[in-house]
């Protein structure tokens, strides 16, 4: 009975310490160890590294793990070694499992298993990666030469096989599986199947009810599978003892006269091209044609246009290619996808073919290698691509014509590419032979003819069979035909091609230079603006508080507060009388007066006079106008097509009106009849199918639960 009692007592401190005492990792001359919540010592400051793989340094059946060597191991509060570091990393999984991995540089993945508290293997180290879920465990492993899930227990027992593509636990002892189909079922512990393989999305149990997506619906499923709400709800969410259902919008599709051709429940149903639609549930989208039958897959995140016959499509984050008839050309195993010049970008970031690859429409792959790097066309037919860290450049077949050696590759010109090759800069043709060979300094080319090297702190430009034409400390910009050289204190340099100095000075007083328009060009000089042409000849003297870009002939000048309008001889067309100004425009220029708006000819008559608060021009030639917070909507002869009554409209190619008062949209002709009541949420026009979308919103509701 002694004997009893003396071993009981000496395991009661070990198992209240590991029950609930707050442990410290302790740093000391660099190498860690772990104390007791007095401050006692349990593992001296021997190892690199004391606590688990994750940073966590909790305590598992009295045991804690150690690095040494950049090798875990496992080690007792009692300082007992349980394991030797031969480990790359360990992570406690339950109440006495650690999930370890095994160092193996020779294998293409690190290999996983299940050890006890006690370093006994549970699970041998075969899979990928393994997942802790109480007792059981999610294991991935390669299957003819794909990842696939399935589920163990504790003593490797097979509770689900691993051939499925996905295994998550959510929680009340039920697992999400999905199959090869990207369909989703419910599983209890014992491998049993509680639903069949048919859900879109299976979320995580939120007090005894996992929400489940059916057809793009959602609906709520009970601990067994069963549903609880039924499928055919937007969104669902749960709070206490109920559930808050949002139903999905209803959507009209109508004609012009009101008639009603379909009416169906989606988040939405967009415009696509004639005779389809582009529909979007639950966060997946798919086309539908004009009776409404799917034509892609609807278990896709994201669709869009490539071109007239392709679409773009996202399939669990990855991108490829289908025809319009939901046909596959490019399988969705990219990370990005766009298209250009009649090819396809493709990059994959993980897998055999990681990396850029190009396409053609075809669908066929024209790279015979893969890209770290793949940029724009930069002369024409020719594309940069980097391949082991250095660059070269691909033809549009996929041919490399340019073999990655270099660098980096700079600008280029049709026929010249400049490029970098060991630290030094130089001009290649198109076939890769040397124009210029490397020099020292970064090259610029400026034309067929000339570049511009910076070297030591001096700018050349350069002839590129000549040499050296001119050289300087300053700043040089290149213009069209000519260089600036600006040469500090507002003084600048115009120097040809051939060296020369053209001018000295002559742009040494502006203040301010701005964009060309029409020929001329706005400077400031002595805090007032006027115009210079492009040979720098001043052609509006700088007399005006202010000037615009010219249009139509006529360039805005600001004078004593108020803008008014002159041509290119100075000639005052219209005097300043406005407050502001817009730019001229088929004749017509809206201008504001005393905090209103209107438009006038270009001899300053009123065609709209000022009396809104807001005008705008429309493509259409028409003018949106704004009165008394409300829009209407007048011809460009300033009569009126729809009076100012509405909060919101848009004037349509089809010569109807979508209007919007107080919250609600409708349809009235351009003379003012009502052609679509004003009671949608939501109204938009299709102009491939010549019908209007409609969307009216429906009340979310409360569903007990209990």
């Amino acid at each position: 009975m002694r004997i009893f009692l003396l071993i009981f007592f000496l395991y009661v401190p070990a198992l209240l310490l590991s029950a609930g005492a707050k442990l410290t990792v302790y740093t000391e001359s660099g190498r860690e160890g772990l104390k007791d919540e007095n401050g006692q010592i349990l593992i001296p400051a021997r190892y690199e590294k004391v606590g688990w793989s994750t940073g966590d340094t909790r305590v598992v059946n009295d045991v804690i793990g150690y690095r040494e060597n950049g090798l875990w191991g496992l080690i007792s509060i009692q300082d007992k070694i349980r394991s030797k570091p031969v480990y790359r990393s360990l992570i406690p999984a339950g109440a006495e499992s650690i999930i370890a991995a095994l160092p193996n540089p020779a294998m293409r993945y690190i290999p996983s298993g299940v050890i006890s508290s006690e370093g006994k293997i549970l699970i041998p180290f075969s899979y990928l990666r393994i997942q802790g879920a109480g007792k059981w465990f999610i294991v991935e492993s390669y299957n003819n030469g794909n990842i696939r899930f399935g589920i163990v227990d504790d003593h490797h027992r097979v509770v689900i096989s691993s051939h499925f593509q996905q295994i998550r636990f959510i929680g009340e002892n039920r697992f999400a599986v999905m199959n090869d189909s990207g369909k989703w079922a419910m599983f209890d512990p014992e491998g049993n199947p509680l639903t069949a393989f048919a859900f879109d999305r299976l979320e995580e149990f939120q007090q005894g009810y996992a929400k489940a997506s059916l057809h793009r619906s959602m609906g709520l499923l009970d601990i067994q599978g069963g549903w609880k709400i039924s499928p055919e709800y937007s969104s669902l969410s749960i709070d206490g003892s109920s559930a808050l259902a949002t139903p999905f919008a209803q959507w009209d599709i109508l004609t012009e006269q009101n008639q009603k051709l379909h009416s169906v429940a989606f988040d939405s149903i967009l415009p696509w091209q004639e005779e389809y639609w582009k529909v979007i549930a639950n966060g997946h989208e798919w086309i539908v044609d004009q009776d409404l039958n799917p034509v892609t897959p609807d278990n896709y995140s994201h669709i869009d246009r490539l071109n007239s016959e392709l679409l773009t499509y996202a399939d669990k984050d990855k991108y490829g290619v289908i025809f319009k008839d939901g046909s596959y050309l490019i399988k969705a195993n990219f990370d990005t996808l766009f298209s250009l010049q009649s090819r396809i970008y493709a990059y994959a970031g993980s897998g055999v073919d990681r990396g850029w690859s190009l396409f053609d429409f075809e669908g066929r792959k024209l790279t015979e290698f893969t890209y770290q790097r793949m940029q724009r066309e930069q002369s024409p037919g020719l594309i940069p691509v980097k391949r082991n860290l250095k660059w070269g450049m691909m033809k549009r077949d996929g041919s490399e014509s340019i073999p990655c050696t270099y660098d980096s590759i700079g600008m280029s010109i049709p026929g010249k590419i400049v490029v970098q090759f060991r630290g030094k800069w130089g001009i290649i043709d198109e076939d890769g032979q040397w124009i210029l060979t490397p020099k020292d300094g970064p090259i610029r080319l400026v034309n067929d003819q000339f570049y511009l090297q910076h070297q030591g702190g001096v700018t050349y430009l350069k002839h590129i069979e000549k040499g050296t034409i001119y050289f300087t400390e300053n700043p040089l910009e290149v213009k069209d035909g000519y260089l600036i050289e600006n040469r500090g204190d507002n003084a600048f340099w115009k120097i040809n091609f051939s060296g020369q100095i053209l001018n000295v000075s002559e742009r040494q007083e502006y203040e301010e230079i701005r964009v060309e328009s029409e020929g001329f060009i706005a400077v400031r000089m002595n805090g007032r603006y006027g115009f210079i042409d492009l040979q720098d000849r001043l052609r509006i003297a700088n007399r005006y508080d202010d000037v615009t870009d010219f249009h139509e002939g006529l360039g805005g000048f600001k004078l004593l507060g108020k803008w008014g309008f002159l041509n290119k001889q100075e000639g005052i067309v219209i005097q300043p009388r406005f407050d502001g100004i817009g730019k001229f425009e088929n004749g017509l220029c809206i201008v504001t007066d005393n905090g209103k708006a209107g438009v006038i000819d270009i001899k300053g008559n009123w065609i709209i006079r000022a009396e809104y608060e807001q005008v705008r021009h429309m493509e259409n030639g028409h003018y949106l106008i704004v009165k008394n917070g409300k829009a209407g909507l007048l011809d460009s002869n300033g009569r009126i097509i729809v009076g100012a009554k509405y909060d919101e409209l848009q004037d349509l190619e089809d010569g109807q009106v979508i209007v919007r008062n107080y919250g609600k949209y409708g349809l009235i002709s351009r003379k003012g009849e009502d052609l679509i009541p004003i009671s949608y949420d939501y109204l938009l026009f299709d102009p491939y199918n010549r019908c209007y979308l409609g969307m009216k919103k429906v009340d979310s509701k409360t569903i007990p639960l209990r």
